[in-house]
């Protein structure tokens, strides 16, 4: 039988890329993550890594393994959580998605706060696009999503969580930094940074363009990256000018600086949203509560203004 704790040391290799980076999550030693995969490699009969450069590559088989590893692992804990709250129903793990930079600044406060009042709460986060999260709400892979977007979809209720307004962000020396307000045809002649297809600043975006009738084909766009980050990297080494929520420009080193669009009211909002359908623990109908109460609201107004 497979044992689900190397299953676990095999998805994180798998994810950080070697032994020694595994073990650092893992906060076991580099030999100690070998060993864990070397004895599930010799229960399958099969190599399940294969060594490129400094890097621990999957073989065909563990690919193969990928998937069910990811199912079997889950699965287990959901069982050892069910388990726990029948002794304090408190007690389990929320999995939260988080598809949008102005949630990633208001999320780490609100688990702050929401921790303080259930201290044997355990949260797992993942990050992605708007699109990709809401694809893990509607197949009940994650409890709650922060989106920049509000879906229209039966069976998915929503919240929303604060409103903010989009910015653009250039290089420090661009000659917009000195005007601070520039127009739509400034916009529509320059070169674009954009996060991925499925970002909600982007549909949001494109919405208020549209109704000015500049369709995002119009645009220039350069590249389309992953992550505000990386959007963040790319403005600031010269490549183009992008746009961004206020929140997240807040969270932007000297590398770039802040300018407005004339004209244009370009808000964004940020919901979060539950599958109504998926079975909801006592933690999760807890955190659903909590988002309501009048001094979360007044935490989150704060964060925005």
């Amino acid at each position: 039988m497979l044992n689900v704790y190397q299953l676990s040391v095999f998805l994180t290799v798998a994810n950080c890329g070697s032994f020694l980076a595994a073990g650092r999550e893992l906060h076991l030693t580099g030999p100690a993550v070998r060993q864990q995969v070397k004895g599930l490699e010799k229960q399958l009969g099969l190599s399940l890594f294969q060594r490129k450069g400094r890097r621990m590559d999957l073989t065909e088989a563990g690919r193969a393994l990928m998937s069910a590893a990811t199912q079997l692992v889950e699965m287990a804990h959901r069982t050892e959580e069910s388990i726990l709250r029948q002794r304090d129903p408190n007690t389990g793990r929320l999995v939260i998605g988080c598809g949008t930079a102005a949630g990633e600044h208001i999320l780490p406060k609100l688990l702050a706060s929401f921790k303080r009042e259930y201290p044997s709460a355990g949260v797992k986060v993942r990050q992605g696009d708007s699109v990709s999260i809401l694809a893990g709400v509607r197949d009940m892979e994650v409890d709650f999503g922060l989106l920049g977007l509000r879906p229209r979809e039966k069976g998915i209720q929503s919240r929303k969580l604060l409103e903010d307004r989009m910015v653009l962000i250039v290089p420090p020396k661009h000659p917009w930094v000195r005007r601070g307000i520039v127009e739509l045809e400034d916009l529509k002649s320059a070169t674009l940074i954009v996060r991925q297809d499925g970002s909600g600043v982007n549909r949001a975006a494109e919405e208020v363009l549209e109704k000015k009738g500049v369709s995002w084909e119009d645009l220039r766009i350069l590249m389309e990256v992953e992550g505000t980050g990386l959007v963040e990297q790319a403005v600031g080494a010269g490549l183009g000018v992008a746009l961004v929520s206020r929140l997240a420009a807040r969270r932007f080193g000297t590398i770039v600086r802040t300018v407005e669009l004339h004209g244009l009211s370009l808000n964004c909002e940020v919901h979060l949203v539950r599958n109504i359908h998926r079975a909801a623990g006592q933690l999760s109908l807890k955190f659903w509560e909590f988002i309501q109460k009048p001094e979360v609201q007044q935490m989150i107004a704060e964060e925005v203004s």
